[in-house]
């Protein structure tokens, strides 16, 4: 299983979204999002994950000439960060569920 890490410094505000730039989609993406409150906290905490196919469906921008796939916070499958159950992802009918990150090699 592939994955692309994306980190993300903010958000777009107005639609709760993030812009990943198409030309990194080359797989399926592990997002993190690092931007932090006053107090310090992460407002979005966890990884968030989607499947390629799914990326590019979302509608795309034009930014500094480069082109973003628009996609919303609330629309990635949020990952677990206990490495008990990282995520459900059905690939070539084998469904992987229950394994740390050390074994699905995200980190």
């Amino acid at each position: 299983m592939d994955l692309i890490n994306i980190l993300i410094h903010e958000p777009i505000w107005k639609n709760r979204s993030v812009g990943i730039a198409e030309r990194k989609i080359i797989a399926d993406i592990l997002v993190s999002i690092d931007y932090r409150d006053k107090r310090g906290e992460l407002v979005f905490p966890g990884r968030y994950l989607m499947k390629r196919e799914k990326a590019l469906t979302y509608p795309t921008q034009m930014v500094r000439g480069t082109t973003l796939r628009i996609i919303p916070i609330s629309d990635f499958e949020k990952v677990q960060e206990n490495g008990v159950k990282i995520a459900e992802i059905i690939e070539d009918d084998i469904v992987v569920s229950q394994a740390s990150p050390d074994q699905l090699n995200l980190f």
